[in-house]
């Protein structure tokens, strides 16, 4: 990350992913699974660069409560290295008189010693400007997060691993069936963990039935269920409630276990 940025890498408080209330850009940032998860994302990367780390600085107006109950801005770490063992790694602040969730160390960076030079740990993401000293040997470890640019030479083969943004192209074939045996539809694939490891390995299982091998994670938005009332619902009724989700993301309703459908809103895709 560049050694002097400027005030403008800050991330957008308004921002949610997929519109979801608790996932903030704070939220993504937390831990570095959720990072590795939604930070190679293009809207989440541009509108969190703090809590994907994309860049590196001191937020100016973040400040956060010490153990004695007072408010310290960020260069109030840098002095000690005590102190940023004891808070670098702790969450929670104000930003503008408001509470704020965020990971010290995502807006400490400085501070914190997350922009130190030479780094003995490669950065996970990639810099938002380019190195003026670039490398003449090529990395022994490539990088894990992708460019933020087109390449002008594509691979040609493709990735191994599923997207975790997937569009609502990631569907079940509703005409497959296993070996041809009626009974064996996607649906039944995906109802228990003993169907999906036996059957998920193999290819055409694989590539007709993405939502119920769970090799994408989003939200149906086709799919209807019936609630107890007798209601039909959306996937996006259950992520507002989590009584709802306990109730119904692991429950079969005609052959169908919901939270293969409704990945996104039972929070399969953290």
């Amino acid at each position: 990350p560049s050694s002097n940025p400027s005030q403008s890498c800050h991330d957008n408080p308004t921002f949610r992913r997929n519109q979801v209330v608790q996932k903030s850009c704070n939220w993504i940032g937390s831990t570095e699974d959720r990072r590795s998860n939604n930070c190679n994302i293009q809207n989440v990367v541009e509108n969190c660069p703090q809590a994907c780390r994309l860049c590196c600085d001191d937020d100016e107006e973040f400040m956060y409560e010490t153990d004695r109950g007072i408010f310290r801005q960020c260069k109030w770490l840098s002095q000690n290295e005590d102190r940023q063992k004891r808070y670098c790694g702790k969450r929670g602040g104000k930003v503008g008189g408001k509470k704020d969730g965020a990971l010290i160390e995502n807006k400490c960076g400085i501070s914190c010693s997350r922009c130190g030079y030479p780094s003995s740990m490669p950065s996970y993401y990639p810099s938002l400007s380019a190195s003026a000293r670039p490398s003449t040997k090529m990395s022994s470890k490539p990088s894990f997060s992708p460019s933020m640019k087109l390449s002008s030479e594509p691979s040609l083969e493709p990735s191994i691993f599923p997207s975790s943004n997937p569009s609502q192209s990631c569907r079940d074939n509703p005409a497959f069936r296993r070996n041809n045996v009626e009974k064996k539809t996607c649906d039944w694939i995906g109802l228990t963990e003993n169907r999906r490891s036996k059957n998920c390995n193999i290819q055409n299982v694989a590539d007709n039935c993405p939502q119920a091998c769970r090799t994408c994670c989003g939200d149906d938005e086709d799919y209807r269920f019936i609630t107890g009332s007798g209601k039909s619902q959306q996937c996006k009724w259950l992520y507002q409630n989590e009584k709802r989700k306990e109730r119904f993301c692991e429950k079969n309703l005609k052959n169908v276990l919901v939270t293969n459908k409704c990945g996104e809103s039972c929070g399969r895709c953290e």
